[in-house]
């Protein structure tokens, strides 16, 4: 499979003509570059976002120009963690949610997934909703037909789960640079 990086001023100039799927990651877009998305789905592009969506400008007020593209009228992100460090405190973070797909998402090869730092959730979806949260009635990502494309929302950060079971824990310093295990071995003895 052929990846590019496409930024916001390349979808605002049109150059999202020459893919079929945009991974849009991030709550904020230009506002530009969210029009030039919404035609292209329309057009027949296939968009997959994890949340935030591009759901806020570039100036952080709402945004909703992509809101009917997804199928949502509305979304609340919750944030358990402004940042995080993927090697000091992902290791370290428990789930904040979990995400189940239904049926008919679970056969296309959807699984549960832990939520870790983001959860957006989704009120009244228009779209097809593929997963709830740990509640069974909180939808938790959403797919829509726009036009003659979809787009699809998920209200957590998928690559995060993902990645997460491959970044050991690790002892560190103030200096945040990893102890050496005889360090580490020093410090558990006593």
């Amino acid at each position: 499979i052929w990846v590019d990086i496409v930024t916001e001023d390349d979808c605002a100039e049109g150059e999202l003509k020459d893919y079929r799927v945009l991974y849009l990651v991030g709550e904020q877009i230009q506002r530009n570059a969210a029009v030039a998305i919404r035609k292209w789905v329309e057009g027949g592009g296939m968009l997959f976002s994890p949340a935030g969506g591009g759901l806020r400008d570039e100036y952080s007020r709402p945004l909703r120009t992509l809101q009917e593209v997804y199928g949502i009228t509305q979304s609340q992100l919750k944030r358990a963690h402004r940042t995080m460090n993927l090697k000091v405190e992902l290791p370290r973070q428990a789930p904040i949610d979990r995400i189940y797909p239904t049926k008919a998402a679970a056969d296309l090869g959807i699984p549960p997934v832990d939520a870790f730092a983001f959860r957006q959730q989704f009120t009244k979806p228009t779209g097809k909703v593929l997963a709830y949260f740990v509640d069974r009635m909180t939808p938790a990502m959403v797919m829509n037909d726009f036009g003659k494309g979809k787009a699809t929302l998920c209200g957590i950060l998928p690559g995060v789960a993902y990645v997460k079971p491959s970044v050991p824990v690790r002892v560190f310093s103030r200096s945040l640079e990893p102890r050496s295990e005889e360090h580490t071995s020093e410090l558990q003895s006593h």
